[in-house]
């Protein structure tokens, strides 16, 4: 019984090697779905603070600051503006975005962090 339960342990992964996948695919599908619905043009990439927010959560400020970044990256220069009509984004509007994901993020740790504390 014992070799059992040390072989399960081994095998297990960490929580927070299943956090970060989770939020790369989080990352992934809201891309996918921004695009689908026609670009940045529209509402769709707001979606984009659920990852942001969850990883001010669960991780530093640091690690949130990385996933904020991957964000603005995912909806930055690769992601037409408007899919239809292949219009490409200016580029200091997909760094503006990048910009407030990460300040949202920063802004969120922070306050989960203090949340914690207290």
């Amino acid at each position: 019984m014992q070799q059992r339960a040390s072989v399960r342990s081994a095998v297990s992964v960490p929580r927070n090697a299943i956090l970060v996948l989770a939020l790369i695919c989080l990352i992934a599908e809201i891309t996918a779905v921004v695009h689908l619905m026609g670009g940045t043009d529209g509402a769709f990439p707001h979606l984009m603070y659920i990852p942001i927010i969850l990883s001010a959560y669960y991780f530093s400020t640091n690690v949130t600051i990385i996933c904020s970044a991957a964000c603005g990256l995912a909806l930055g220069p690769w992601m037409p503006k408007n899919v239809p009509l292949s219009l490409a984004q200016m580029p200091m509007s997909w760094m503006l975005r990048m910009a407030i994901f990460i300040i949202i993020g920063i802004t969120c740790s922070a306050l989960f962090s203090a949340s914690t504390i207290s």
